[in-house]
């Protein structure tokens, strides 16, 4: 419905959810991957295939799909991923079937070359060059008239985002079975990078969990970022933590007027000017 009311500007953001969201549903996190793939599965076929038909799975099972009204994108709205660390989405995005946008989330700039870098690999031992629409990072970002101000502005809530509100325990965020043996070994490397509860406003900022400061700061932090990781979709977080009304709309009035038209001029979309009319 979104998709047709909007003419056709839906992404779709496929997510598998987090350890503590199957504890609190009572489902077993060791099906969480073959949950999510089956999902997908019925979710693209009811989009691309007109019903009624019936779907019998291992977790799902509907006797009559026929969805109405049909996606406006054909043959399905773009779907987006976002990623934590398992190798096995990151293969599964690349897959020249799907080639979907895996999307960093609340990574440093360190875990985002990593992975970006293995999603390239991958879709190479897939025999493509991957696009860099294919890759996308979420991150916090707030916008000042100066740097000084920006930091003022932003830090307490930057800090209730990455102290409190993603406080959470790494044994429920990958619990037994969550993932592959493979994978978890990956993910305690750098545990350490996930401890955000231990981490000042400024190691946040520096190391690219967020990006805070003067428009001209911010332009250039995010070009450098996007010309560095090689990715093409900024998915820009403009209000985080506790952050009150006004100063999230200060924050994206600041970046769609000022940061804004300045990536598309500068990476290849649109002109500043149908940058600022959008």
């Amino acid at each position: 419905m979104l998709d047709v009311v909007t003419g056709g500007r839906m992404d779709c953001g496929f997510v598998r959810g987090i350890g503590v969201e199957y504890f609190s549903m009572g489902v077993n996190p060791t099906h969480s991957l073959e949950r999510f793939r089956e999902a997908h599965d019925l979710i693209v076929r009811a989009w691309t295939e007109p019903g009624p038909f019936s779907f019998e799975g291992k977790h799902y099972h509907v006797r009559y799909v026929n969805l109405w009204p049909r996606p406006y994108q054909k043959p399905h709205p773009p779907i987006w991923v976002p990623g934590f660390g398992s190798k096995e989405t990151i293969d599964w995005c690349a897959d020249p079937a799907r080639k979907y946008t895996y999307c960093a989330t609340y990574m440093s700039d360190r875990l985002v070359k990593m992975y970006f870098d293995q999603y390239r690999e991958a879709a190479q031992k897939f025999g493509y060059t991957s696009s860099p629409d294919q890759l996308g990072h979420l991150m916090p970002i707030y916008v000042a008239e100066t740097d000084e101000r920006a930091r003022e502005e932003a830090k307490s809530h930057l800090l209730w985002l990455y102290h409190k509100g993603l406080r959470i325990p790494l044994e429920y965020l990958f619990p037994p079975g969550y993932t592959t043996h493979a994978s978890m070994k990956r993910i305690l490397g750098f545990a350490k990078e996930l401890d955000w509860s231990s981490m000042s406003f400024d190691e946040l900022n520096d190391k690219g969990y967020a990006i805070i400061g003067s428009a001209k700061t911010v332009r250039d932090r995010l070009l450098a970022s996007c010309r560095a990781h090689g990715f093409g979709v900024v998915l820009a977080l403009l209000q985080f933590g506790d952050m009150p009304h006004h100063r999230t709309v200060k924050n994206m009035e600041l970046f769609a007027t000022e940061v804004m038209p300045h990536l598309r001029a500068e990476l290849g979309g649109k002109s500043p000017s149908a940058a600022k009319a959008a």
